[in-house]
């Protein structure tokens, strides 16, 4: 009985060593695919991320373009054009200082530096 508890303990340990060890070829033959792939998911986010922003200030810009050219019409009489000017200067810096909080510059360390990304993605992932 015990030599039947001995076969069977050393046939399941042989068991998950041998699934332990395809486990890991399998991890490490994956590994690359998946580096690449978390590489070109930040890079697009970021890039995205930074588009919005620039579309924002692009279009704030714009606005504030078209409120100059009104007001330099002589349209700049009445309380009412002087609350939009205060609405739009608001929420302008609204905006300009929360894209200035969500641009980053990950896409060009993606671009230029991955291996630099990496080691900081993955001691932000260990902290």
């Amino acid at each position: 009985m015990n030599e039947q508890l001995d076969n069977a303990a050393v046939d399941a340990l042989v068991s998950i060593v041998t699934n332990a060890a395809r486990a890991k070829e399998f991890v490490l033959s994956e590994l690359p695919e998946v580096v690449e792939q978390l590489l070109a998911w930040k890079l697009v986010e970021s890039i995205a991320v930074n588009l919005i922003c620039l579309a924002a200030i692009i279009a704030i810009a714009v606005n504030i373009i078209k409120l100059v050219a009104f007001g330099s019409k002589d349209n700049w009489k009445g309380d009412a054009v002087m609350v939009w000017v205060f609405i739009t200067i608001g929420i302008t810096t609204v905006i300009i200082i929360t894209s200035f909080f969500l641009m980053n510059l990950a896409w060009i360390q993606i671009w230029i530096a991955p291996k630099v990304y990496l080691l900081e993605y993955a001691s932000e992932l260990v902290r």
